[in-house]
């Protein structure tokens, strides 16, 4: 018969592998930040040299968040 690890140790396992998960998952938020900032920052730029303030911050702010959204779907389906 073999010797069965006490409950304890598979919480604890099991406890450990979820912290591992979660970890993958929490920068995300930043990461949103960061990129949407950025191509924003790239928008404000080019308004201020085309005068057009703003319509490029606001196309930035969209392909930003598309990027994202695009990484994080593909984060997601990477961890099934």
């Amino acid at each position: 018969m073999q010797d069965q690890p006490p409950e304890e140790n598979r919480n604890d396992k099991n406890q450990t592998n979820w912290d591992r998960q979660s970890y993958k998952w929490m920068g995300v938020g930043v990461e949103f930040v960061l990129v949407i900032g950025f191509f924003c920052w790239l928008g404000s730029l080019l308004d201020r040299y085309e005068k057009t303030f703003p319509g490029f911050m606001i196309m930035g702010f969209f392909v930003g968040f598309g990027i994202m959204l695009y990484i994080v779907i593909k984060r997601a389906d990477s961890t099934k």
